[in-house]
């Protein structure tokens, strides 16, 4: 036990220093390069503080490159366990369930620190998936598992692009499949029944979309209907 403890202790302060040293390199700039890196020096700066443990500074400085870059996964998903740190778990969630809707594969897993998305990507990593299919089956075990399940109402325009992404994830999964066609299509399943059922559609619409989750994978259908 004690040698755990002097394990992690040393894991923390060696990161805090990598953090800090990168920290300083990035505040070493001249003003005319920090300002035209803008968002991606504003996204660097805030993982470091993070890292460093300094959560407030960190949330400016990642609100900053979310202003910026609004549909960017990687952004998105930094500030939401930037917000997680700060106790922050409604909007945390919200945040990660749009940066895992977006772009799975974009999202580094390992420079995320809070509690819900390491357990969750250890259990995804548990039943055996690894990489890209690691990431793209998060979202999946995410909603199953009640941890991103702080949802939004569609604009009309964003269930329109949603209908057309599922379109085009039914051809590839039947003119070529692919690890990480299934569990991307399935995560837009879900965002659709949640539509769905926020506009109170016919329970016929709601039905057809769960059949469609069904003879995709039965295993994942009987964990949702649960």
């Amino acid at each position: 036990m004690k040698l755990a403890c002097d394990f992690e202790r040393a894991l923390f302060a060696f990161k805090s220093f990598a953090f800090s040293l990168a920290l300083g390199q990035y505040s070493a700039l001249p003003a005319e390069e920090r300002e035209s890196r803008g968002a991606d020096l504003a996204l660097r700066t805030g993982i470091c503080l993070k890292g460093s443990g300094d959560y407030v500074a960190a949330l400016r400085s990642l609100e900053a490159a979310a202003r910026e870059r609004k549909d960017d996964a990687e952004v998105l998903a930094q500030l939401a366990d930037a917000y997680a740190l700060q106790g922050e778990e409604r909007r945390s969630k919200a945040l990660f369930r749009e940066a895992f809707f977006i772009a799975p594969g974009r999202i580094d897993v390992d420079l995320l620190e809070c509690t819900m998305i390491r357990r969750l990507a250890a259990k995804v990593a548990s039943l055996g998936y690894k990489g890209l299919e690691l990431h793209e089956w998060m979202p999946v075990y995410g909603a199953l598992l009640g941890i991103l399940t702080i949802k939004r109402e569609l604009k009309a325009a964003e269930v329109g692009k949603l209908r057309q992404s599922i379109y085009q994830l039914e051809n590839e999964s039947k003119e070529e499949g692919g690890a990480a066609v299934a569990p991307r299509l399935i995560n837009r399943y879900f965002w659709l029944i949640d539509h769905y059922i926020a506009a109170k559609e016919d329970r016929a619409r709601i039905d057809e979309v769960l059949l469609k989750i069904r003879l995709l994978d039965q295993s994942i259908y009987k964990q949702y209907i649960a």
